[in-house]
């Protein structure tokens, strides 16, 4: 793969999936001495996921909001991604991790025809099993 990384014409993607959680945590407030300070604030725990593609030639990030994590939503992601995808490249290379959603994505568009509209704009590989340091899209979403 390191003598792909140096083609010019080949563009490389990296993808994953993430979900923030989103809660009320309250350290600190002014309040008058004596009374108790009231927050309003939503019960419980909320999600949000997303599947993003990075390109660390280029810097480019997409993003797209998913509503869970399994093959129809990778597969519905990676043609959102094509939509948005570098035509200054000849060729795409979309780098996954192993999750079995991944897996099962990837086999249906290698052996389906109807998902040679995929087939046709990029090739699919995998990262060795339990990398994500490998991963740069993970970075994006620590700092996030």
């Amino acid at each position: 793969m390191m003598e792909r990384g140096k083609d010019p014409n080949l563009e490389i993607i990296y993808q994953d999936e993430v979900h923030f959680q989103v809660t009320t945590s309250v350290t600190r407030k002014w309040a008058p001495i004596g009374k108790q300070p009231k927050i309003k604030s939503k019960p419980g725990k909320s999600n949000i996921s997303y599947s993003g593609y990075l390109s660390p030639r280029t810097g480019r990030l997409v993003v797209t909001e998913v509503n869970w994590f399994n093959f129809e939503t990778v597969i519905g992601s990676i043609r959102d991604y094509i939509k948005e995808i570098d035509d200054s490249f000849e060729r795409h290379l979309l780098i996954l991790d192993n999750a079995p959603w991944h897996r099962k994505a990837a086999r249906l568009i290698r052996e389906s025809d109807e998902y040679q509209d995929i087939r046709d704009v990029l090739e699919i590989e995998f990262l060795p099993p339990y990398s994500p340091d490998l991963n740069p899209i993970e970075r994006v979403w620590r700092i996030t």
